[in-house]
């Protein structure tokens, strides 16, 4: 490969046609038209456009894997939340089931309470039918 530099002065000289670009990228198409064998611009332009489609894809995929990675961790965060929701659950739990036994116990408690206040009652009533009866016959006699 030839080794130059593109020197528009030096460009026009070398060139010997009539002519002129507008600007310094025509320069260079046609600097690449005319030494198309010595440095494959067009197969260099190819191989750009094919590594600009592979960066484009590149991008893509960084979208994609930081899109991912974001709702991993929004998943990550919803787990803990619901891990804590669930051990706070499971501890208002066993505080309620606690709570339950206590209450089972007080309401036996309060029926055997409730039994011997009936049965108390019934011995009274029975008493108090022996005392009226009593009573009774004594006014009878």
């Amino acid at each position: 490969m030839k080794d130059f530099k593109c020197n528009k002065d030096d460009f026009y000289h070398r060139s010997n046609s009539d002519y002129i670009p507008e600007n310094e990228a025509d320069d260079l198409i046609y600097l690449s038209e005319e030494y198309n064998d010595e440095i494959g611009f067009f197969e260099l332009e190819s191989v750009i456009d094919a590594y600009k489609s592979v960066l484009a894809k590149c991008a893509t995929l960084a979208k994609i894997f930081h899109n991912m990675q974001m709702q991993a961790k929004g998943i990550s965060k919803g787990n803990d939340k619901l891990s804590k929701d669930v051990t706070s659950s499971k501890k208002k739990r066993k505080r309620l089931e606690k709570r339950v036994k206590n209450l089972e116990n007080e309401l036996s408690i309060l029926r055997k309470e409730n039994d011997k206040s009936v049965l108390e009652h019934k011995n009274l009533v029975k008493d108090t039918t022996i005392i009226k009866d009593t009573n009774h016959l004594n006014l009878l006699n």
